[in-house]
């Protein structure tokens, strides 16, 4: 029984922790995973349009090189300065 109890009692701290490292960056990023995630998926489907079909990295790559492209391509509309997208 007291092996078990020490190991739990490790697993609290251990989970404690990663708690509190998730909270810091949850701060930084000014959202919380869980219960802002159908909030954040809703607000990318509104902006990238379907994301379903982002299964891999590669896929995901692709559509922040083709959104960075639009962006230089609005850029060069705009007449902003070359620096300001590199």
């Amino acid at each position: 029984f007291e092996k078990q109890v020490d190991k739990f009692e490790d697993l609290k701290q251990k989970f404690m922790w990663k708690a509190l490292k998730t909270a810091m960056v949850e701060k930084e990023q000014h959202w919380r995973f869980i219960e802002d995630a159908d909030y954040f998926k809703d607000r990318l489907r509104q902006k990238y349009n379907d994301l379903d079909f982002v299964t891999d990295l590669d896929d995901l790559r692709a559509l922040l090189e083709v959104t960075r492209l639009e962006n230089i391509q609005q850029f060069i509309k705009d007449n902003v300065a070359i620096e300001q997208f590199i």
